[in-house]
């Protein structure tokens, strides 16, 4: 499901004006977490409710742009709106990578400090040749020690515990 996700992401992106690519990213990614934790996945998931019905409903959830609302109404018609969380993580993927943006998550088996996280995401910076750098920390104390750093779905594992598991093997 992953590449239709992905030609649905790119698709919207696609249609989407300089100015509204970014837009779309926050509308995507605020229609995911109701659609995640609310009614509205009762409603959406629901098939004795009509496609016009959840339209109205997604109506009044979503800023009014035809473009937006049309990707809308393609997801509903062709039945994918379960997928609207992975067209959302795709998306948002695909206009970082425009903006030569990165997201990367650094776990840890104790805390870092401030220092050690902008050399870290520095390190990332210069090995994927981006402009900027969001990090997200974790402490995950089961690591031993090291740090495992997830990036553009590769994982980059450093810890003790990983080494240890292969000395074991």
């Amino acid at each position: 499901m992953a590449e239709v996700s992905t030609r649905y992401a790119a698709a919207l992106l696609d249609s989407a004006s300089k100015d509204e690519k970014t837009k779309f990213a926050e509308y995507l990614n605020d229609l995911t977490a109701l659609y995640k934790n609310s009614e509205l996945k009762t409603v959406m998931d629901n098939p004795r409710i009509t496609n016009d019905e959840k339209m109205k409903v997604l109506k009044t959830i979503v800023p009014d742009n035809k473009i937006f609302i049309n990707f809308l109404e393609l997801i509903l018609k062709s039945g994918r709106v379960n997928l609207l969380a992975d067209i959302s993580h795709k998306y948002t993927a695909m206009i970082n990578k425009l903006n030569k943006k990165m997201k990367i998550k650094i776990v840890a088996a104790s805390e870092l400090t401030a220092k050690e996280q902008q050399e870290i995401a520095e390190t990332y910076k210069a090995k994927y040749g981006v402009k900027e750098i969001v990090y997200e920390t974790e402490i995950d104390p089961n690591l031993i020690g090291g740090i495992k750093v997830i990036a553009d779905d590769k994982v980059y594992d450093g810890t003790v515990r990983t080494k240890l598991n292969e000395i074991l093997k």
